[in-house]
């Protein structure tokens, strides 16, 4: 699929995942899921391009940075793995995830795609239980 967003937009979004950088007000409402916020702050060419910019946030970045403005702020202050964001590889937790086994929060870890733009992740693991499972997004 090809997403129609502007450059400046991409970039931004690409400076917060690689590099913990706080986005302006239009991209942290995106990636915070505050649509209604995202409107209120886009200008006018955003405001049009708000379906691929939030699809492409949705599709092409890892959960741990995304999702609510809890997320953005614990990715902000690098709270979460950075590996994981840059598919370094290492191992990202997702705090409150629940194991698809033994249902207890807190302990599932997800490793991050090798490719830097897809951010899914592929396998995941309990660190509570020690089962492992394919995914391909952690909510697979």
């Amino acid at each position: 699929m090809s997403w129609r967003i502007k450059p400046d937009t991409m970039a931004e979004i690409r400076r917060y995942v690689e590099h913990r950088i706080p986005p302006g007000g239009f991209v942290h409402a995106v990636l915070a899921n505050d649509l209604y916020r995202a409107c209120a702050k886009a200008d006018d060419v955003n405001r049009e391009l708000l379906c691929d910019v939030a699809d492409y946030v949705e599709s092409h970045l890892p959960m741990a940075c995304r999702g609510s403005h809890a997320a953005v702020e614990a990715w902000l202050k690098g709270e979460t793995c950075p590996g994981a964001a840059l598919g370094g590889g290492d191992w990202g937790a997702l705090p409150g995830e629940p194991c698809r086994f033994c249902r207890r929060a807190g302990g599932v870890e997800f490793l991050a795609s090798n490719h830097p733009l897809d951010l899914h992740a592929q396998q995941a693991r309990c660190r509570l239980c020690g089962r492992a499972w394919q995914a391909d997004s952690p909510n697979a």
